[in-house]
């Protein structure tokens, strides 16, 4: 009997009581641990492959030492470029005993009827009675004309144009006695003097 499993991206070829170097388990030597990732199962001509794992197959195992793998070189050169490195790497590993493997099918629950000499009567599926009843909502707002008490009344014009008394009154002026008036000049234009010319006069003389 034999299993393929997937453990951390590897797939490995399993049989009862193999030693198998995987990768690093974080567990204490001694402990035991369980790989559910199982891909196939053969028992003889028996042969189950999973739908990507088989259901209810798991491997048993227990962690036997942890260690580091053999050295392996990394070199690295670059002609006529003055490079080269080389460098040393040792992978770490956890070894394990495989202990068992096995299929564990899921039991599946009877189903029990239950028997009763009286046979069940089914009660009659009465419609719920439905009391909600829609009632109008009572309007009691009722609208009332707003009383407008504002009334325009027209304004009191009590301003009167009334005419300016003129009671500026041109009086003469009061002169002391022994003075005579005289007379403005400037109030009486000037008599324009009627000039003949010689020409018109000799004129009329001739004539």
């Amino acid at each position: 009997m034999y299993a393929i499993v997937d453990i951390k991206g590897f797939q490995y070829k399993l049989e009862k009581g193999e030693r198998l170097h995987v990768p690093r388990y974080d567990v204490e030597v001694g402990e035991k641990i369980s790989i559910p990732d199982v891909l196939l199962v053969a028992d003889g001509d028996a042969v189950s492959v999973g739908t990507p794992f088989v259901e209810g197959a798991v491997v048993k195992a227990t962690v036997a030492a942890h260690d580091k793998d053999k050295k392996i070189i990394v070199f690295k050169k670059k002609r006529r470029n003055d490079y080269s490195v080389k460098r040393g790497h040792r992978q770490e590993y956890t070894e394990i005993v495989i202990d068992d493997i096995r299929i564990v099918k899921p039991r599946k629950a009877k189903k029990t009827a239950v028997k009763t000499d009286a046979p069940v009567e089914k009660q009659a599926e009465e419609p719920l009675a439905v009391q909600v009843q829609e009632e109008p909502l009572a309007v009691q707002a009722q609208e009332e004309p707003l009383a407008i008490q504002a009334q325009e009344e027209p304004l009191a014009i009590q301003a009167q144009e009334e005419p300016l008394a003129v009671q500026a009154q041109e009086e003469p002026v009061a002169q002391p006695a022994g003075e005579k008036r005289t007379r403005s000049t400037k109030s009486q234009p000037a008599k324009r003097k009627k000039v003949h010319d010689d020409n018109t006069v000799e004129g009329s003389q001739n004539e």
